[in-house]
Parts: C-alpha cells; sequence; structure tokens
C-alpha cells in the first residue's frame, strides 16, 4: 500500500477550516498518516497553498519528527523542532 497522509479536519478538495486558516485560528490541522516506506526514520511535513493567488505559498514546516510517528496532533506545527530535541 502507498503512503497516505489524511486529516480529519476538512475533505480533500475542500476550503480549509476557519480553525486552520490564518483568518481563523491558524491552527494547524490533526495529520495522521500510514504506509511509510521500510526504513523510515524520520519525517518532514511541508505545508504549501499551491492554490494560492500570486504563487505557492508555503506555511509551515516542521521536520525531525520521529519515524516511529503516525500522527500530528492540532497545533504542533507551532512546537516544531527546537535545538537537541525531536518532536515526539
Amino acid at each position: 500500500m502507498a503512503f497516505t497522509l489524511t486529516s480529519p479536519a476538512f475533505q480533500n478538495g475542500q476550503p480549509i477550516p476557519d480553525r486552520h486558516a490564518r483568518r481563523g485560528d491558524n491552527l494547524s490541522p490533526f495529520l495522521e498518516w500510514s504506509d511509510p516506506p521500510p526504513g523510515t526514520q524520520s519525517y518532514v511535513l511541508v505545508m504549501e497553498d499551491t492554490d494560492a493567488p500570486s504563487q505557492a505559498s508555503r506555511h509551515w514546516v516542521v521536520y525531525d519528527i520521529g519515524g516511529d510517528r503516525r500522527h500530528l496532533a492540532e497545533g504542533r506545527s507551532s512546537k516544531a523542532r527546537r535545538p537537541a530535541s525531536r518532536l515526539q
């Protein structure tokens, strides 16, 4: 099976709810994933808006997410990597 990333916060192809938008609460949504490639040691997550009016807009990046993780809790993008620590 292929690597899959999903969120119960919104439906595929639908607008992101205000709770997760800059004009709202600006919280990253709960995300979950499955079927990582064998040997995965860590993840990086890049959130880009490819539908932005002028060009793609990068909203946030979270990196060094442990390879054993299968979700990222709501609002965790603001707790991105800090020196000498892994996002657990």
